[in-house]
Formats: C-alpha cells, structure tokens, sequence
C-alpha cells in the first residue's frame, strides 16, 4: 500500500527546507539568535518526519540511489563531512554556559563587583522585587531557590537594574 502523501509533503519539503535553509545562514552569520534558533530546531525537527514520509512515498526510486555509484559516493561523502564534525567537537560545555555557571555560583557581592556597583545598590534593587536577601555572600543560586525564584529570572532582574541604571 502506497502512502499517499505526494500532494502535501512535497511543499512541506520545500517550505521548511527553505525555512531551515534561511534561519540555519542566520544563526551561522550571528545575526540573530533566541527564537529564530528555536524555529531552526523545532521546523528542523519536523524537516525530519517530513522527509521520512516522503521517502515511504517514493520508496522504490529512493532505495535506487544506493545502487548507483556516484549517489552512493556522494551520501557517503556527506556522511564523513558530518562525522568529521560531530566527532571533532568540543565535547565541553559553550563558554557561555560555563560564564553562566560562575554567575549564579557567585554571591551577591561578586555579582555587585562584576557590574561595577555598590552591593548596597544591589541589594536594594533585589530588595525592591520583594527578595529577601541572607547577607552579601550568599550566592545567586541560594537567593534564587530561598526565595523560589527561577535563577534565569534573578540574573535577569540583576542585569535588567543595571541596564536600566537603577
């Protein structure tokens, strides 16, 4: 039995590699990143069970490919060029994250350093959205959970204070 899919999967191929194709070029430049890296992911995904139905659609010319050699040579040549990279990669985690990890491991007063401000004014700020505060040493993690706050919001308001010039 034949899965009849020609008349929408087809454009659903074209439009999301499109898609991926356009959203993928920006995040390779930089010029964007947040939800244009979710939309990449998330339509990537969906690329991917897209594809599959085609493939069960166009099974037998599919499965052609693999008996040609040129076709053969060049799925295999992507195949090396792709695990060339995954098995090049940096397995550590993105500096970033590491930044990250050092922030909300650090207390009040370091992050008060770091942003170059007094930990009074800190404190204050954080005060100012209801957080109660046990000391200057207490680090962002701990002040985040004692107060059942995300930590992702708490840097937020910290940085958001310090953007704003609060």
């Amino acid at each position: 039995m034949k899965l009849q899919t020609r008349e929408w999967s087809t454009p659903l191929i074209i439009g999301s590699s499109l898609i991926v194709s356009v959203t993928g070029i920006m995040l390779f430049f930089h010029l964007a990143e947040g939800l244009i890296m979710a939309a990449h992911e998330w339509i990537g995904i969906a690329f991917v069970a897209i594809v599959g139905l085609h493939v069960l659609n166009h099974w037998r010319p599919f499965k052609g490919y693999f008996y040609r050699k040129r076709a053969l040579n060049l799925i295999l040549g992507t195949f090396v060029i792709a695990a060339a990279f995954v098995f090049s990669a940096d397995s550590g985690p993105h500096p970033l994250e590491r930044v990250a990890r050092q922030i909300e491991q650090s207390s009040v007063s370091a992050v008060a350093t770091l942003q170059q401000r007094p930990v009074g004014e800190l404190r204050v700020a954080l005060e100012s959205e209801g957080l109660i505060l046990n000391g200057n040493e207490q680090t962002l993690a701990q002040l985040a959970q004692d107060n059942g706050v995300h930590l992702f919001r708490l840097i937020e308001l910290l940085f958001e204070q310090q953007a704003s010039g609060s």
